[in-house]
């Protein structure tokens, strides 16, 4: 560990302001003594090794006598009284100067002079000194000063101004997100996440300086403007959005890639409108025309919401219902490439088997299969409940794992594929009032000819002409005209249920034989008509009804009033069953009375 430090300076020191910038800022960094030495101005040469040549055997003396007369430097010396002690060795050699050199001199002093601008008491001394050594008006010089000063700020505002450009240059296409990473865009169009060292080189390959000034190196302003400047609150995929910045409910998003729309190109559509005639049963259909015409205009919507990504335009979810092998998954296959090509399973998120749902923003297609479907009751009403929201909401939340949760518009398409018999069906959402307005129920059916698919060979190329008339396929569908029996305010198209899946799907729903049992009941009577609060009926029920033959319809007054609610929801029941209520009683409870008449 060394005792002391010796900082040794040429003889053209006394008039360098860096030199005893240096100095300071060395003895800033150590905690032993720093002692600075300088070889005279007209010493025997400029640099210590100069000086051994020209001295010889004589050197050692010399240099022991240099190191004698050092001056102690400690963080608490102040930058003029070290400049105006340096000058002061060199009194006598500044005085001999000759004109040349006392004007180069001359020019150096008024450079240090300006430095110490923020230390006035400093620069009076300096500037003092320097005009009686010199012989220099004190006026004249003190304008040299200021006019240096002045220059000195042109040239700081100039530089800052430069680096500005460089680091704004350099910065252009790289986003900082809340995790701290680093997003960077690519030729091919996409951002991809770069580390803080990546970003570190990112601005050094960009020519920016890695050497440190003022203890921070230019690569790490740079870094610094973009975490100022273009953080963003969110990064990743972003449904039907194009890659790059966008406002979503006051945040900045970062979309790091683009949906792939597809170009529509003005030729005829010949595979993929024979694929989906065939699927929604023409020739075999009586509704096929408006089966068909409601689904070109769902796509149609879905299309205009992804050419406009500002706007807001939701749209139906969309449920395919038809034999297996009829071509209802490939159909949603086919859907992913016309709007946009990415695709998520949304089960996990909808029946509430995952917390986080990150995944799903990255795709336009949310589709789902029967396989996907919750099997109880409970599930599939949250499975309902969460549709509904999801295509009913504008914001909608975005939860990353281990990050805070978004509410931000997404643009997506929900469509769920399931067979036409009563297994299936009866894990399809159950249509009550407020989801029966937000889904399309379109019934499908088997090709009139097998798909060419036996081969792996005829598959491909099956799959491609589907593809490769994909332009010509929406092209007609952007120039489509909906029909008006079938134009929608809200969605762009009205809703449409096949009325066989309804009567599959309410064949299969648990309030049907209760119904049944009620459709009894009410028979007993010619004119029948009963008014009461649900226990009151369901005593009445009881009176007529054997409790045997109770069981597995209703178990209770409380059970008997949800399954009238659920029943009073379905086509057949509503002008049936009425619900009102009335308060009762000193407190005025509120009660509700059910009324129930006859066919």
């Amino acid at each position: 560990r060394p005792r002391r430090f010796l900082y040794l300076g040429d003889s053209d020191t006394c008039l360098n302001w860096q030199f005893c910038d240096a100095v300071l800022k060395f003895s800033g960094f150590v905690d032993q003594p720093v002692l600075l030495s300088r070889i005279p101005f007209d010493g025997p040469g400029k640099g210590i090794d100069d000086c051994r040549e020209a001295l010889g055997d004589g050197f050692e003396w010399w240099f022991r006598s240099l190191i004698k007369d050092a001056i102690e430097v400690t963080g608490k010396t102040k930058r003029g009284d070290l400049m105006l002690e340096l000058l002061r060795q060199e009194e006598k050699a500044l005085s001999k100067l000759t004109r040349e050199d006392q004007a180069k001199a001359e020019d150096r002093l008024v450079t240090m002079a300006a430095r110490l601008h923020s230390e006035p008491i400093s620069k009076d001394r300096f500037i003092t000194f320097t005009c009686d050594t010199l012989e220099i008006p004190r006026p004249a010089f003190m304008q040299a000063v200021k006019v240096k000063i002045l220059e000195a700020a042109l040239e700081m505002e100039r530089s800052a101004q430069e680096q500005e450009a460089r680091i704004q240059a350099a910065a252009k296409g790289i986003f900082c997100d809340s995790d701290n990473s680093y997003w960077r865009k690519e030729e091919n169009g996409c951002f991809e996440r770069l580390t803080r060292e990546d970003a570190l080189l990112h601005f050094k390959m960009c020519g920016m300086s890695d050497r440190a000034r003022a203890g921070v190196r230019e690569i790490e302003q740079a870094l610094y403007h973009v975490q100022r400047n273009q953080r963003v609150s969110y990064a990743g995929p972003f449904c039907g959005s194009p890659a790059g910045i966008h406002i979503e409910n006051e945040l900045r998003i970062l979309a790091t890639s683009s949906p792939n729309i597809i170009t529509p190109v003005a030729t005829e559509s010949v595979a993929l409108h024979k694929f989906f005639s065939g699927l929604f049963g023409e020739d075999e259909d009586h509704l096929f025309k408006h089966q068909f015409n409601t689904f070109i205009g769902w796509l149609q919507r879905t299309r205009e919401a992804l050419r406009n990504p500002e706007r807001h335009l939701p749209g139906h979810a969309l449920i395919l219902c038809g034999p297996p092998d009829c071509g209802k998954s490939l159909g949603q296959t086919l859907l992913t490439h016309l709007i946009g090509g990415r695709e998520a399973d949304p089960s996990l998120w909808l029946t509430g088997e995952t917390s986080f749902n990150d995944r799903l923003w990255g795709a336009e297609h949310l589709l789902m299969g029967d396989k996907s479907l919750a099997d109880d009751r409970r599930r599939r009403i949250r499975l309902r409940d969460e549709i509904k929201e999801l295509v009913a909401n504008s914001l909608y939340p975005l939860h990353p794992k281990g990050k805070a949760m978004l509410s931000l518009r997404p643009i997506w398409r929900i469509t769920l594929s399931c067979n036409d018999d009563h297994e299936s069906a009866q894990l399809l959402p159950p249509l009550n009032e407020g989801f029966r307005d937000k889904v399309i129920l379109l019934r499908c059916y088997p090709p009139k000819a097998p798909f060419p698919t036996r081969t792996a060979a005829q598959n491909e190329r099956f799959i491609q002409g589907l593809l490769d008339d994909m332009p010509a396929f929406l092209h007609a569908v952007e120039n489509f005209e909906v029909p008006p029996l079938i134009m929608g305010d809200r969605f762009g198209v009205k809703e449409f249920h096949h009325p066989a899946l309804v009567e599959l799907i309410t064949d299969l729903s648990p309030v049907t034989p209760f119904g049944e049992l009620i459709q009894e009941w009410t028979r007993s009577h010619t004119d029948f008509t009963t008014c009461g609060a649900a226990l009151k009926l369901y005593g009445q029920l009881r009176e007529k009804v054997r409790a045997t033959e109770l069981k597995g319809y209703v178990r209770d007054g409380a059970d008997f009033g949800r399954k009238l609610r659920e029943l009073s929801r379905l086509d057949g029941w509503k002008d049936r069953i009425e619900q009102n209520s009335r308060r009762f009683g000193p407190n005025k409870q509120k009660q509700t009375i059910w009324t129930i008449r006859k066919a």
